[in-house]
This record gives structure tokens, C-alpha cells and sequence, in this order.
């Protein structure tokens, strides 16, 4: 993959050190033992202390292996602790990371490997009932860049590093900081009129979802010690930035739904004490009648429209009766997620002043939005 897009950190800019590791580190710091990740339903909470241990031996076991800064890898299988602990160890490492969404294709899979010209595939055995391990042997025998499958967890097939069992890494050494912020690749599933959609790879800056966490906690009030309960697992834009990052910048615990099932959905739902549910508004629809919901205790339910540029106007969702209070996350493709309450259940303009989205050393996205009469949304922004 080529590094254009990944620029020297100054060390003259305060905003160029807002990293993942950065946030790690600190959180791990101030707040060893405070409740960090569950992984799934039947997924063993880690707290921001025993996260930051793993991801320090997960990154030497990379360095180990041969993996070097400023090479790109992919991972699948995110919204396991063991995929969350590989993504910050190999943007510690100084790796560029492509996210590949478990309902992505095969086909289209084994396309974004050769592209980027993956060094290595990480993943986790299995997830429910997807094999992870063979998808990643299937993807490296037909990738002729790839010299790597890991497996962070499960068993390990032949042809595979298990890297899940491994107790220490061959050798410990303090490695120096990568001179660049890693990138992280995800993929917007772009409409190709009837054939199969185009999976379009959208680089994110770690800084710019760093501020994006910032403004989507001012939107939701999280606060230290909420419990959040997400099935949008960090494959996406919107994943990451409501699930680690908003976990380390607030001090909230975090639990996957991955992979989906209504029944451990409702068990995860119903154990919740006065949390966040974080899901697409289409569920909200699904469940906000439900007996058991009624009974949970849900404080605030934070629903995804995802809104993708294919040319159609773009329309306020529609008002909820829900008995919780409802916020609006929307996800402009991979490029940008903003968080808008509801008032009275009503989606009202989604900004009604410009705010301030991104941001580093040299540039600054500031975006407003409109409604007009019959709801339609109009855009307009400035980039410095």
C-alpha cells in the first residue's frame, strides 16, 4: 500500500500524538483496573490494564515475526477482544490496518488483499459459525504478498502462527515509536446498479476518529463508568468511533453483540444496568415493544442510519414513540458519523450550526447541515 496518505508525526503539533496507542497508554495509566471490553455474550471482561498488557505482548510477537512499520496487514473478525488487542498492537507497531467486515464476499475479500498488498492476514479461529481461519489460508494462498496468517484465538490450522497461545514473545525489547500514525483502511459497500457492489477502500486518520469520539461523547453525555452495549462491531468508521475509542476517551465499559443473535441479544440487553445500546434505528423498531425490553434497563438507545452518496436525497429518519431517549448517529459512508439527539422522539435538523468534525495540524473539515420544508437535507462544508 502506498504511504502518501500517511504524513510524519510533527512533534511541534499537539494533535499529531492523538492516536490509539496514545489513548491506551494514558487510560492504562490513570485506570489499570477500570472495566474495559467484553468481546461477546460469553466473552471474558478485560479491564483497560489487562488490554494494554496483551497489546504489548501481542506487539513484540508481531515484531517477531517479521512484520515491520509502514507495512499493511488485514484483520478480520473484529469485535473480538483478542482482533481489538491485534488492531491497537499493530498501530503500535507502526502497520497500516484494513478492516474486512465478516459479511464482506470472498471474492471480494481476496480483491482488497491483492490491492493493498497485504504482508499478513490476522484473524481469530472461528466467529459463531464462520470460519475465520480458512477464509485467511483461502485469502493467503491466492495472495502472493502475504507471508503471514496469525491466528489471535482458537485453534490454529496448519500453514498458520498461532499467536493466541503463545505465553512470551521470543525476545522483549523496547521498540521505538513509529515515525508515522499508522492508517486504518475500511470499506464503504458502494451500489453498482445490479451487479455486485463495489467495495471501496476509505482511509482513516487516527486523529480525525479521535475527534469524531470527542464530539459523539459531547452528543451522548457518556460518562465515566457507562455501560455500553454495541453490536456494531470496529470494522467501520462508525464502529470504531462509538466502541474502543469512546471506551478509552470515556472511561466507559464496552460489550460486543458479535456475532448476531436475537436470543443473545435480548440476554445481553436484559443484564444491562442503565446503559447505552448502540445499534442501527431499524432495530429500535424490531424491539422497542418487546416485553423484555420494556423490563430492561436501557438508559438510552444510540441508532445508525447510514446515509451512502449514491445520488438520492438524503431524509431525516423517521420520529420513534420509544419510552427511552433516542439518539441519532449518522454515518455519512466511511467518511464522517455525527451523533444528534432526538427531541420529543423527533429527529430534528441534524446540525443547526457548522461544527467542527476533523482536525489535525493542517487542515480543518467544518460541515453544516440543512432541512428544508419537505426534509430533505442540504450539505456544505470548508476544508483549510
Amino acid at each position: 500500500m502506498s504511504e502518501s496518505a500517511a504524513q510524519p508525526m510533527d512533534p511541534n503539533d499537539p494533535l499529531a500524538g492523538c492516536t490509539l496507542d496514545l489513548l491506551l497508554d494514558g487510560a492504562a495509566q490513570m485506570r489499570p483496573n477500570a472495566p474495559g471490553l467484553r468481546g461477546g455474550p460469553n466473552g471474558p471482561a478485560l479491564t483497560i490494564g489487562e488490554i494494554a498488557t496483551r497489546v504489548g505482548r501481542l506487539t513484540l510477537l508481531l515484531s517477531n515475526v517479521g512484520l515491520v512499520a509502514g507495512e499493511t496487514i488485514a484483520l478480520y473478525g473484529a469485535g473480538a477482544n483478542e482482533t481489538i488487542c491485534g488492531l491497537f498492537a499493530a498501530c503500535r507497531l507502526g502497520l497500516h490496518v484494513a478492516l474486512l467486515p465478516l459479511h464482506m464476499p470472498r471474492d471480494a475479500a481476496l480483491e482488497r488483499v491483492r490491492q493493498m498488498d497485504a504482508a499478513a492476514l490476522l484473524t481469530v479461529s472461528r466467529m459463531g459459525d464462520i470460519d475465520l481461519a480458512d477464509l485467511a489460508l483461502e485469502c493467503a494462498l491466492q495472495a502472493q504478498s502475504v507471508r503471514l496468517v496469525g491466528i489471535l484465538a482458537g485453534d490454529a490450522p496448519d500453514g498458520t502462527v498461532d499467536l493466541g497461545s503463545a505465553v512470551e514473545p521470543f525476545f522483549n525489547v523496547d521498540l521505538p515509536k513509529p515515525a508515522m500514525a499508522s492508517l486504518i483502511i475500511t470499506y464503504e459497500n458502494a451500489q453498482n446498479g445490479d451487479r455486485a457492489p463495489i467495495w471501496q477502500p476509505v482511509i482513516q486518520q487516527q486523529v480525525k476518529m479521535v475527534t469524531c469520539a470527542l464530539t459523539f461523547i459531547e452528543a451522548t453525555h457518556i460518562v465515566q463508568r457507562s455501560q455500553l452495549l454495541t453490536t456494531l462491531p470496529p470494522a467501520s468508521q462508525a464502529g470504531l468511533v462509538s466502541g474502543p475509542l469512546v471506551m478509552l476517551l470515556s472511561s466507559a465499559s464496552m460489550q460486543y453483540h458479535a456475532p448476531f443473535s436475537a436470543a443473545g441479544l435480548q440476554s445481553q440487553i436484559e443484564a444491562m444496568q442503565d446503559g447505552y445500546l448502540i445499534a442501527p434505528l431499524s432495530l429500535l423498531a424490531m424491539i422497542k415493544a418487546e416485553p423484555w425490553f420494556q423490563r430492561a434497563h436501557v438508559s438510552h438507545f444510540i441508532g445508525l442510519s447510514r446515509w451512502q452518496d449514491d445520488g438520492h436525497d438524503f431524509m431525516v429518519p423517521q420520529g420513534t414513540d420509544a419510552s427511552i431517549p433516542v439518539i441519532d448517529l449518522h454515518a455519512f459512508g466511511e467518511r464522517v458519523n455525527i451523533a444528534v439527539a432526538r427531541v420529543n422522539g423527533e429527529a430534528g435538523a441534524l446540525l443547526e450550526r457548522p461544527r467542527m468534525l476533523n482536525f489535525s495540524g493542517t487542515e480543518i473539515l467544518a460541515l453544516a447541515v440543512h432541512r428544508d420544508f419537505n426534509g430533505k437535507l442540504t450539505f456544505s462544508g470548508a476544508v483549510t
